[in-house]
C-alpha cells in the first residue's frame, strides 16, 4: 500500500518517467479518499533550500512525495507570513498521511501540520448521526 517515499516523480530533471513516480493505476481517488490540509512552515534551513531550488521544483518535490504514496494534490499555494506552503490533497488513508507528515518533519527542513477536510455533504452526514454527548459538570 505505502510506496517509497523517496522514489522521485517523472517530469522533473534526473527523475524516473511514466507514472510519476507511483504504481500505474495505483490513484483511485473518489469515495473513501481522505482529504487533507498541509500547513507548513519552512525553518531557516528549509528557506535557505528553497531559495536555491525556488518553488517550482519544490513544489514537484510535494507532488512526488503525495502521489508516490497513493494520494492526488489538489492545490499547492505558497504563502507570505507565518506558514510558508499550503497543500491540498486526497490520500488514501490516516497512516499514510502520518507517514508523510513523518517523512517532510524528520528532514528538520519544514514543521507542518495537518487538517482534515470534509465536504459540505460529509458535515451533513454527520449532523444527521444520533450522537449524545454530555458537558463536564453537567
Amino acid at each position: 500500500m505505502l510506496r517509497n517515499l523517496s522514489r522521485p516523480a517523472a517530469g522533473v530533471p534526473g527523475r524516473e518517467s511514466g507514472t510519476r513516480g507511483r504504481a500505474a493505476g495505483a490513484w483511485k481517488g473518489g469515495a473513501g479518499v481522505a482529504r487533507y490540509l498541509f500547513v507548513a512552515t519552512y525553518t531557516a534551513h528549509g528557506i535557505a533550500g528553497l531559495g536555491r531550488e525556488g518553488g517550482t521544483v519544490r513544489a514537484e518535490v510535494v507532488r512526488a512525495l503525495i502521489e508516490n504514496a497513493g494520494g492526488r494534490v489538489e492545490a499547492l499555494y505558497f504563502g507570505f507570513g507565518k506558514h510558508d506552503l499550503f497543500v491540498s490533497c486526497e490520500v488514501p488513508d490516516s497512516t499514510i498521511t502520518a507517514a508523510l507528515g513523518i517523512a517532510a518533519r524528520s528532514t528538520g527542513a519544514v514543521k507542518a501540520h495537518v487538517i482534515t477536510l470534509l465536504t459540505p455533504e460529509e458535515i451533513d452526514e454527520a449532523a444527521a448521526l444520533p450522537v449524545t454527548y454530555q458537558a463536564p459538570g453537567e
